[in-house]
């Protein structure tokens, strides 16, 4: 059963139409989330706010919230509500934490998927702090469960709009992948963040996020399987086969294309195991992966007996092996090898990965033939190969970078807020292996690097990935270069980004009047009215040295002065002096207050 604002299921389903909370229903809500009674003058201002959500229960529980906790009226709701029921939403997200909203964010991400509260704010970044996370159900914006939140279907696209910049998709599908490979694959957690996987992977692949895709498809995969849904490991290896194509990652459309192969295998649809392992073979020959190669072909030597040596004749009493034998042959090779491979997870890491080995992002076990293992690639040198006369390593070309240049756009310098991670793709242009000598970002720039498939060896015409991170602590554009040395040759791409810190600005002494901040450039960075209860909040200060100045549409009134993160100049009006300016302190977020006062002496 879904539930949504518009039917979602077309001919795969029935959709009917649900009337609306009736009115009494609706009104009995919003007294037992805000826990009181609700007046006779507030009434029709309810009635008008029932109406503008059109009785969904959501927003009702979403008004409650506002109206209990941020002291709001049933007349504002209902009057902003009336030009369209998602102000709700925007209200309610303005009204929680940073650390909130970068868990709303990963819920949008995952809608449907319930998540334990300790994953949730893994994948977010956050510190697991659960006042943080109960604050999205008790403003109606999440549903809970004991330690268990989640998002309707219905709500992840609309808050994925108002929440696009806490989104660090990447990093949370690093984290997930991480938390399903290191956990108990046949518990009920593990459903469940499986289920958030899949709907990542979608959303990824939108993204085009192709080796995000790739290594969550080689994790969650295993998953799947272990729990015995078939149709969505089917769907998954798709997915990955489709990712790591558009990826140029050989190796990995080989391995997705084996798992495929052993699906249809274990399914006895012997013709597609035929053809899809046939293509692993070939993939994996052509790459010099001969450990992969000779596991696909074992399991090819179960579909095709007559390829092997003429066995002993059988005693007549014997009967042959039928397919229903060799399935079942299958099925328990394949456990042995899921048991085997989630035991090596967690004890390899991106630092770990043996050398030569570039795939998968995770570890499994070779000694089984119905299942694949990760090819292990060339000998376990770390060494690239040398040339007969000399010993000096034979790189022709400096291996290529994809992109050669990347904006990361901007990032949040406050210490905890989610860094920008981009993908980089290494690619060897070379017929023979080099070696990957160094990687270099300078430091002091706020770029790092967090990880990826790259080893100290690429082999010939062969791709791997480098993340980049970008955490700048101060304010302002910022740049450098990634460089990859390979022998005597080098290979760069540029990197940029921009540092912003939050500024927060409120008001006192202008009751019900229109306040205009700008800066030192007359650009303007607040308006609004102070009959609305709140501060201008999430304000982006992208340069340091930023100057407020602030005015009030009443020639009774004049700004006294400022408070708070302001360093510099003059804060306090002197008599008959200029109006006073707030520079912002550098390099941090800023918390600012305008004082207005009438112009009488007092």
């Amino acid at each position: 059963m879904i539930g949504a604002v518009t039917p979602l299921l077309g001919a795969l389903g029935t959709s009917t139409a649900l009337p609306p909370l009736p009115e009494a229903a609706a009104v009995d809500l919003l007294r037992r989330e805000t826990g009181r009674v609700i007046a006779d003058t507030e009434l029709d201002a309810v009635r008008r706010l029932v109406a503008a959500v059109d009785g969904q229960p959501l927003h009702l529980r979403q008004a409650a919230a506002l109206v209990r906790l941020d002291g709001r009226t049933f007349d504002d709701l209902a009057r902003r509500a009336e030009s369209g029921p998602g102000v709700l939403d925007e209200l309610s997200i303005s009204a929680i934490g940073p650390q909130a909203k970068r868990a709303l964010a990963v819920l949008t991400l995952v809608g449907g998927a319930l998540l334990p509260g300790a994953l949730l704010a893994q994948m977010a970044e956050i510190a697991y702090v659960s006042e943080q996370l109960e604050s999205l159900s008790a403003r109606g914006l999440a549903e809970q469960g004991e330690d268990r939140f989640g998002l309707p279907v219905c709500r992840a696209e609309p808050y994925r709009q108002i929440l696009y910049r806490y989104i660090g998709l990447v990093a949370a599908m690093r984290s997930l992948g991480d938390w399903l490979a290191s956990g108990d694959p046949t518990g009920e957690e593990a459903r469940g963040a499986a289920d958030a996987a899949l709907s990542l992977l979608g959303f990824a692949a939108q993204q085009r996020q192709w080796q995000a895709v790739v290594r969550l498809a080689a994790v969650v995969e295993r998953v799947l399987f272990v729990q015995g849904h078939w149709q969505a490991w089917q769907h998954t290896l798709a997915q990955g086969i489709t990712a790591a194509q558009a990826a140029g990652d050989t190796a990995a459309e080989a391995y997705f294309t084996h798992q495929q192969g052993v699906q249809h295998f274990l399914h006895d649809c012997t013709d597609h195991a035929l053809r899809l392992l046939r293509r692993a073979l070939d993939l994996r020959t052509r790459m010099g992966d001969l450990a992969g190669a000779a596991v696909t072909q074992a399991n090819l030597a179960l579909l095709e007996p007559a390829a092997l040596p003429a066995p002993p004749r059988p005693p007549s009493s014997s009967r042959p092996p039928n397919a229903r034998g060799r399935v079942i042959a299958a099925v328990a090779a394949v456990i042995a090898v899921i048991a085997i491979g989630f035991a090596l997870v967690h004890a390899l890491d991106d630092d770990k990965v043996p050398t030569g080995n570039p795939w998968p992002p995770v570890s499994s076990s070779s000694g089984a033939t119905a299942t694949d293992s990760p090819p292990t690639g060339t000998p376990s040198t770390g060494s690239p190969p040398t040339s007969s006369s000399g010993g000096a390593p034979i790189t022709d070309r400096a291996p290529d970078i994809t992109p050669s240049a990347k904006g990361f756009g901007e990032v949040d310098i406050n210490p905890g807020s989610k860094a920008q991670v981009v993908d980089f793709t290494v690619t060897n242009p070379n017929g023979q292996a080099i070696g990957l000598d160094s990687t270099d970002i300078p430091s002091s720039t706020g770029f790092s690097r967090t990880g990826g498939t790259c080893t100290n060896r690429l082999e010939a015409h062969e791709s791997c990935t480098l993340s980049v991170e970008f955490s700048p602590s101060r304010i302002g554009p910022a740049s450098t270069e990634l460089t990859i040395t390979s022998g005597t040759n080098t290979a760069t791409a540029k990197l940029a980004g921009t540092g912003f810190a939050y500024l927060t600005v409120d008001f006192t002494g202008a009751d019900n009047k229109t306040v205009t901040v700008v800066d030192g450039n007359g650009a303007p960075v607040c308006e609004k009215s102070t009959a609305v209860p709140e501060a201008c909040v999430s304000l982006p200060v992208l340069e340091n040295g930023r100057e407020l100045t602030a005015s009030v549409t009443d020639g009774s009134l004049f700004l006294s002065g400022w408070s708070g993160n302001c360093t510099g100049g003059t804060t306090i009006r002197p008599s008959d002096g200029p109006a006073p300016s707030c520079t912002l302190v550098p390099d941090q977020n800023a918390e600012v207050t305008a004082t207005f006062k009438t112009s009488r002496v007092e």
